[in-house]
């Protein structure tokens, strides 16, 4: 029971509850556009000025944001807060659906000399007082000013927990567009873009549609930093031959990842132990009540029907099923409590997850229909001419009316179910090690990982003085 409840609120608080901070859920619709390196390796494209150019190429869809989070220690009056750092484009409130609690709104002119905080930032940093608006804190040893303050948004796809401090860098996307950018460079800066449209269900666009865009993106690119012909014509080899993906998905689903797939097989797991468990309870059940056939002959002589026989079956077991209910909360509220030890940050809205209604509701709905099944069934054998017989021969033929059919059927299904379970654990335990210890094609020792930036640009622009020459090598690393 503490197993299926503690899943039931998992999945509930994942699958269906609302987003915390974000408000427009089901009208937003997330867009990956990424340079595939290998199988596994895939880097995105995006940036703000990339981003600014897509949207105006493609408005006619609905609004294209962006956010970026990542960790940042924060300086207020000499006391360092942990926090989320989000870099996001301007339009970035009014495409998730978050509020604005108090100042400016984010798209305020040249809003890179700002920052906005959180709610809770600004709760336990500035106590909650209003005249926050204009003072300062300190974000890698440089000074902003506070504009405005936004209310927690958690629910963002990213690799590190969110923490509920955070801090809003804003970009402009009509002033980033009259900056200048190395159009070759796959920089990684946004790993995703948002798009809202009126029901969430617009045709965003193909990977051949991008990739059009694309091309026209480099050569008004090239047209504004007079690139040289060879470069430009570096520059579309390198994007005609690098193999390129698009994804598109729900937003909840994009962030929720993998553990949406997770959350499916864990129902299905902890359902089938559910279901192993009512089998063998109920063959307790049942073979309990069938010592008791003289019992129920005594009662319906008397007068009882078979309805109110069950019925005090149904409720003599009542106070075991409730404690047993009872127990299952408990587990489930230590099991919810546990998880972030469990899972670290791999599992999404992690600190969302706990003992809801949903789990309450689960829990007597559970109650109520194993108590009526078992009630049923256990007096399933129960038969009127063969309990008037036993009484009439004072017990001699209680075998009579024992079937035992209903204990061997519910055997079989326990068996199956068992068998069933064993046989998908195996083959994920044997997937997930072919997975870990695949053929590399070379023996793993005494290896390093190195990892070389080229900082002088003036020796990376001499590459593409020569085309020819570095069109295979250098040039496509």
């Amino acid at each position: 029971m503490g197993a299926v409840l503690s899943v039931i609120a998992i999945s509930s608080t994942l699958l269906y509850k609302p987003l915390e901070g974000v408000k427009n859920e089901t009208s937003l619709q997330s867009y990956e556009y990424r340079f595939k390196i290998s199988e596994s390796m895939s880097i995105s494209y995006w940036t703000m000025r990339r981003l600014a150019a897509f949207s105006n190429h493609f408005a006619d869809i609905g609004q294209w944001a962006a956010i970026s989070p990542s960790d940042q220690d924060v300086l207020i009056n000499n006391t360092i807060y942990p926090a989320t750092l989000y870099n996001a484009s301007n339009n970035i409130l009014e495409v998730l659906g978050s509020n604005l609690l108090l100042g400016d709104d984010v798209t305020i002119a040249s809003p890179d000399k700002y920052v906005w905080i959180s709610e809770s930032l600004w709760q336990h940093g500035f106590s909650g007082v209003k005249s926050v608006i204009g003072k300062q804190l300190v974000v890698n040893n440089q000074s902003y000013i506070i504009a405005g303050v936004i209310e927690d948004v958690m629910d963002v796809n990213s690799q590190q927990a969110i923490l509920h401090q955070q801090i809003w860098f804003i970009t402009d996307l009509v002033e980033v567009l009259s900056e200048t950018e190395n159009i070759g460079n796959i920089s990684n800066e946004i790993d995703l873009l948002i798009n809202k449209s009126t029901n969430g269900n617009a045709t965003l666009p193909t990977r051949e549609q991008t990739n059009q865009w694309l091309e026209s993106y480099i050569k008004e690119s090239a047209h504004e930093e007079n690139l040289s012909d060879n470069r430009l014509q570096a520059m579309f080899d390198f994007v005609t031959r690098a193999k390129k993906e698009v994804i598109i998905s729900p937003y909840r689903s994009n962030l929720l990842g993998d553990s949406e797939d997770l959350i499916i097989a864990l129902f299905f797991a902890v359902f089938g132990l559910l279901l192993m468990a009512t089998l063998n309870l109920l063959n307790l059940f049942i073979a309990h009540y069938q010592s008791r056939t003289k019992e129920f002959a005594i009662q319906m002589s008397l007068g009882a029907s078979l309805f109110k026989i069950r019925l005090m079956v149904l409720l003599e077991n009542l106070p075991s099923f409730i404690l047993a209910a009872t127990t299952g909360l408990l587990v489930t509220g230590w099991t919810l409590k546990s998880l972030p030890l469990i899972t670290g940050d791999s599992l999404p809205m992690i600190d969302s997850i706990a003992i809801n209604n949903s789990t309450i509701i689960a829990s007597l709905l559970i109650l109520l229909f194993l108590s009526v099944l078992f009630s049923a069934l256990a007096l399933v054998d129960i038969d009127k001419e063969a309990l008037s017989n036993n009484l009439n021969s004072s017990g001699k033929r209680i075998q009579a009316q024992s079937n035992q059919w209903l204990s061997r059927l519910l055997m079989i299904f326990q068996l199956a179910i068992a068998s069933i379970l064993l046989t998908a654990t195996v083959m994920i335990a044997m997937q997930s090690y072919q997975s870990v210890y695949r053929d590399l094609g070379y023996e793993i020792g005494n290896n390093y990982n190195i990892q070389l930036t080229v900082t002088d640009e003036q020796w990376l622009e001499s590459l593409t003085e020569d085309t020819d020459n570095y069109r295979e090598s250098e040039i496509n690393a």
